[in-house]
């Protein structure tokens, strides 16, 4: 889950040209990088590789930076390895604000790394606190890095909480000054070890994190959301908008298209399901909707839009949106979820969605409840299929979860000798 970089760095690193070991002069915390600073045996050139922390796990990289070389797989080489040897050339000056809220003090800590340019990336790093305040020694404490957005997320166990006021448009730069502010914190700890901070972690409860309650599948008041996103809209293509129209044109049609298309869809649900409340969640506020659908659309996040989308999710029986990060907290609350992927997403299939083991035991039952459905899919098409859900969820779980339920009833009920 951890491994040492102080006193000494736990890592074995080879030179790239050479396969010989590399001897350590320094951790680089670039951002969402942290890396490996040595010399090559072979010419001196200076060599830095990135430590197994995120996506680095699966996609390592090395980077001479005085030949400008990069060594590591070609298939992640554009998101990761060139912006990686660009930052490093071209190291980024400005201050940032950086601020450290201690909640327990430790000499011997481990440092769940965050940072990262997308805010799902950030997310799921996170989730890996909980596995890892419930291993540590006792006397080891969870310093957790994080950008803003997600500071109201980080669990109060924590010992520290350091907070790098940088945009996740920003986060693939070189600040001097981030590296600077935490090399000067690790001063303060006589071990500093890096968690793995895997990229979908297996085992979390949402709750820890943004202490919301789950949705509860038995209530009668429900709501039907849609989670809306406007750069990647839903109907996502449109023949002539799409091959004739460009620009702010083909952009403000595309969002009339949603418009509509969400309208459409929650007038088929409304009209065999007229108990459910219709909510719009989500960024940008384009367009109005009717009456009868509740509109909490917002121009920005904050942590208090943010809670109460969480706690919208969790009233919530059903959600649609389209693939990507923005359905990431609503899935983890609410109580089944439509996925609607788009041509370029089929590949990251499931990523997007946050499983809680403990509520979907059975896979039958995590099957019912998650759906994924091409973004090109109709009002019509998509209706049926959340109608059916709502409507046939007990029958669901009574024939997927029939042994839970028969020893539920079997503690309940009285011996024959006691008849």
């Amino acid at each position: 889950m951890y491994f040492k970089i102080k006193p000494e760095c736990d890592i074995l690193i080879k030179c790239p040209y050479s396969q010989e070991p590399i001897k350590l002069e320094s951790i680089l915390w670039q951002g969402m990088h942290v890396c490996a600073q040595g010399l090559s045996p072979i010419d001196n050139s200076s060599i830095f590789s990135t430590l197994s922390c995120g996506h680095t796990l699966q996609y390592p990289y090395q980077i001479d930076v005085d030949k400008k070389r990069i060594f590591g797989a070609s298939e992640a080489r554009y998101w990761l390895g060139d912006p990686l040897l660009n930052s490093l050339l071209n190291a980024r000056e400005e201050k940032i604000r950086f601020t450290v809220k201690k909640h327990e003090s430790f000499s011997k800590v481990v440092i769940l790394n965050c940072m990262d340019f997308m805010y799902g990336h950030s997310l799921l790093k996170l989730l890996n606190a909980e596995m890892l305040l419930k291993n540590l020694p006792s006397d080891y404490g969870l310093v957790v890095i994080v950008q803003p957005s997600l500071a109201w997320l980080v669990p109060q166990e924590v010992a520290e909480v350091w907070v790098a006021d940088i945009a996740f448009s920003s986060a693939q730069n070189f600040y001097k000054d981030f590296h600077e502010r935490v090399s000067l914190e690790m001063k303060r700890f006589s071990e500093v070890n890096l968690a793995y901070a895997f990229s979908h972690p297996r085992e979390f409860d949402i709750r820890n994190f943004s202490g919301i309650e789950f949705h509860d599948m038995k209530a009668k008041d429900y709501r039907v959301i849609y989670v809306w996103r406007e750069e990647r809209s839903w109907p996502g293509r449109i023949p002539v908008v799409s091959e004739i129209l460009r620009g702010k044109t083909k952009k403000l049609l595309l969002k009339e298209a949603q418009r509509r298309a969400v309208i459409c869809l929650f007038f088929l649900i409304k009209k065999y399901l007229p108990e459910a409340q219709f909510t719009v969640v989500g960024l940008g506020r384009f367009g109005k909707f009717p009456y009868w659908v509740e509109d909490r659309r917002v121009d920005q996040f904050d942590e208090k839009s943010e809670r109460l989308q969480c706690k919208i999710a969790s009233e919530s029986r059903v959600i649609i949106g389209p693939h990507g990060s923005s359905l990431l907290l609503p899935s983890a609350h609410a109580g089944m979820t439509v996925h609607l992927v788009h041509p370029f997403g089929w590949n990251n299939i499931a990523q997007d969605h946050l499983y809680q083991p403990f509520l979907m035991k059975d896979v039958r039952m995590a099957a019912y409840r998650v759906r994924y459905l091409p973004l090109e899919s109709s009002p019509v098409f998509i209706a049926d299929i959340v109608i059916n859900m709502i409507k046939h969820q007990n029958g669901a779980y009574a024939a997927f979860c029939a042994e839970d339920i028969y020893d539920k009833k079997l503690q309940k009920t009285p011996l024959l000798s006691e008849v």
